[in-house]
């Protein structure tokens, strides 16, 4: 279902990922899915369809600061540190921050 989510949506995305490469501490766990959206307009289209149906997910910003403490995450892993550097030109987002933020303004 998410799978088709994404081709339909044309949204970047990986199955069955290390997560090595996307976090400081280079855990290498594994995730049913990593998406890549390209704007913020994504991410939140993203994040409705997750949320609507029920889909467990996660925003990994640059994966500093976070121990992956499980060999694998049945859900998406959302990764939008590239969204934050080139579209909304900061760097330095605090990911869980704007996450939240993001659910409140849209349920």
């Amino acid at each position: 279902m998410i799978k088709n989510f994404f081709k339909t949506n044309n949204i970047e995305y990986l199955e069955e990922v290390s997560l090595k490469k996307y976090n400081t501490y280079h855990i290498d766990t594994i995730c049913a899915y990593l998406a890549f959206p390209k704007n913020k307009e994504e991410l939140i289209i993203i994040l409705k369809e997750l949320t609507k149906n029920n889909i467990k997910h996660f925003i990994l910003g640059n994966g500093s600061n976070i121990i992956l403490s499980m060999d694998y995450y049945n859900g998406v892993i959302i990764t939008c540190y590239m969204v934050a550097c080139y579209s909304w030109n900061c760097c330095y987002c605090d990911w869980n921050y704007v996450a939240i933020m993001l659910k409140r303004l849209l349920y």
